[in-house]
């Protein structure tokens, strides 16, 4: 049986509780920053040998990453898929702490010659901007789209692919984003639980 279980109803309920009653940080620290994650069903070995493994493959110390998204709480955050279980199609998000690669993406980003600006398709041509206004301000880099323009691309590629032969990320899409450092990665999961705690008011 794979350790990502069906999520039962009891938990989406308890997370919406939490979301109602706890500031941004307590949740942050509760249900993403200081737990094991979700889908390693309280696995901590587990854990450690995954982020071992992927830490060797992209080149990083395993404890500057750290497993966020429905894989860590166990339902999505997400605009418009809030309290989606995390199931059988639900990615493995890794936010990785680390200010070298940070600043090697963000010069790369910021020197793309005018000629590989104008060769790449739609998709890129907009996270490119996005990057430009908006995540690099927050200290972040979402390779998910652009990872094949980053200077580490021949690493992280395979990397990340071959954790999707590992459980519990076996048969799942393995995307990793950058932070500058720890207090970008909480700042960024702040505006996340903070979007979704103003969603479940719209909706109340």
């Amino acid at each position: 049986m794979r350790k990502d279980a069906a999520v039962p109803r009891a938990l989406a309920d308890e997370i919406k509780t939490e979301l109602e009653t706890l500031t941004p940080n307590e949740f942050a620290s509760r249900r993403i920053l200081e737990p094991i994650p979700h889908a390693f069903a309280g696995d901590l070995a587990a854990l450690s040998e995954w982020k071992a493994e992927l830490g060797h493959a992209l080149e990083v110390d395993p404890r500057s990453m750290a497993i966020v998204g429905s894989a860590a709480i166990g339902v999505s955050l997400k605009p418009g898929r809030l309290l989606r279980p995390f199931g059988e199609d639900s990615d493995v998000d890794v936010a990785v702490v680390s200010h070298f690669h940070f600043e090697r993406a963000w010069r790369r980003i910021r020197n793309l010659p005018p000629s590989v600006r104008a060769s790449l398709g739609k998709v890129q041509k907009r996270s490119v901007r996005s990057h430009e206004m908006d995540y690099i301000y927050r200290g972040a880099v979402a390779t998910d789209k652009i990872l094949d323009l980053l200077p580490f691309a021949e690493t992280w590629v395979p990397g990340l692919s071959k954790m999707e032969g590992i459980e519990p990320s076996a048969g799942r899409p393995v995307r990793a984003r950058i932070y500058r450092d720890f207090e970008a990665l909480r700042q960024y999961q702040l505006k996340s639980i903070l979007r979704a705690q103003e969603e479940l008011e719209t909706h109340a």
